[in-house]
C-alpha cells in the first residue's frame, strides 16, 4: 500500500520539485536595493511559504504512513535483538568481575613470589658476606654488602581470555565537583582544557529572549535578528 501511494504520489511529486527549482532560481537572482525589489521578495517568500504548505498537504499523509511503518520495524526489530541483549546485559559485568579477579589474584602472587626473590637474594647476599667475613675477607665481606642485590623479576602471564572473547579497557571521568573544575579553567591549571566547559545555549537563549535588552551576563551578548514571517492569515 506504501508502494501504491509513493507510485500514485510521484506526479506531484515531479512537479514540486520542478515549481521548487523555479523558486530558488528567482531567490538566487533577486537583489533588494529599493521598495520594488523588496515587494518582489516578499510576494516571492509568501509563495515559498504557499509551496511548503502544498508539498506538507500531498505528502503529510505517505510521511505519516512510512514513519509508522519504520517505527513498526524498527520495534520488532528491537523486540527481536532484546533476549540477545538482556543476555549481554546479564553476562558482561559477570564476566568483567571474573576477570578482573583473575588478575587482582594474579598480581597478589606475582607479589608475593617477588618478595619471596627478594627475601631470598638478600639473605643469599648476607649469607655470602658472613662467609667471607669468617674467612678474614672484611674488605670483600664489605664489598659483598654495599653491592647491588640483583633481583629476579618475577612476572606471571596473564589467564588467557576465552575463546572469542576478549577484554578492553574503558577509561572514563566523572565531575564530582563543578565549580571546582571550573575555577581550575579559569586559572589556566595544566591540564584543564576550555574545552571541558560546554556552554547552555538552550538555557542561555532561553534567558536571552525572557530578559531581551535587560540580558547582561559576562563573556555573553544578547543578539536581536529579524526574521520574516508570513503575516496572512
Amino acid at each position: 500500500m506504501e508502494i501504491n501511494l509513493a507510485v500514485q504520489l510521484e506526479p506531484e511529486f515531479e512537479k514540486l520539485e520542478r515549481a521548487g527549482v523555479v523558486l530558488v532560481k528567482e531567490a538566487e537572482e533577486l537583489q533588494i536595493s529599493d521598495a520594488g525589489a523588496e515587494a518582489r521578495a516578499a510576494a516571492l517568500f509568501l509563495r515559498a511559504k504557499d509551496h511548503k504548505k502544498i508539498v506538507g498537504v500531498i505528502s503529510d499523509g505517505f510521511v505519516k504512513d512510512a514513519h509508522a511503518n519504520w517505527k513498526k520495524a524498527v520495534a520488532r526489530r528491537e523486540g527481536l535483538e532484546q533476549p540477545a541483549d538482556r543476555v549481554i546485559a546479564i553476562l558482561n559485568p559477570r564476566l568483567a568481575a571474573f576477570h578482573e579477579e583473575k588478575e587482582r589474584a594474579r598480581r597478589q602472587e606475582e607479589f608475593r613470589l617477588q618478595e619471596e626473590a627478594r627475601k631470598k637474594a638478600e639473605e643469599e647476599k648476607l649469607e655470602e658476606a658472613v662467609a667471607a667475613e669468617q674467612m678474614g675477607q672484611a674488605d670483600v665481606a664489605e664489598n659483598i654488602m654495599e653491592a647491588p642485590t640483583f633481583i629476579p623479576t618475577i612476572v606471571i602471564p596473564k589467564a588467557a581470555a576465552p575463546d572469542g572473547v576478549s577484554y578492553q579497557d574503558y577509561w572514563s571521568a566523572e565531575v564530582t565537583d563543578l565549580m571546582s573544575l571550573v575555577k581550575a579553567v579559569a586559572a589556566g591549571q595544566p591540564g584543564a582544557s576550555i574545552s571541558f566547559l560546554e556552554a547552555n545555549m538552550a538555557s542561555i537563549n532561553g534567558q536571552a529572549r525572557s530578559l531581551k535588552t535587560g540580558f547582561n551576563i559576562p563573556g555573553c551578548k544578547v543578539v536581536c535578528k529579524k526574521v520574516p514571517k508570513d503575516g496572512r492569515r
